[in-house]
């Protein structure tokens, strides 16, 4: 499998499990290596407030922890592999 159709095949990953395409990072372009925007995955996620680091209400949350109760654990492992 070459490389292009690794990164193909985590963008296809990311839309099916998130319903919506990944927000790629500007800086893709120029590492020439596929990245998420996280600052832009964030205010994506539903019920989490980056802002407040909420999530449903619940105090002290990190993206990383939102990511894992709204999508699960594969989710959670997908998108620290595109960071």
């Amino acid at each position: 499998m070459e490389k292009e159709d690794y990164k193909y095949k985590e963008r296809h990953e990311f839309k099916k499990i998130f319903g919506f395409d990944a927000p790629i990072c500007p800086s893709t372009f120029v590492r020439k290596k596929f990245a998420i925007d996280i600052i832009k995955l964030d205010s994506r996620i539903p019920n989490y407030n980056p802002n407040k680091c909420t999530y449903k209400g619940k105090p002290k949350y990190s993206l990383e922890m939102a990511i894992k109760e709204e999508y699960g654990e594969e989710a959670a492992i997908l998108v620290k592999s595109l960071l």
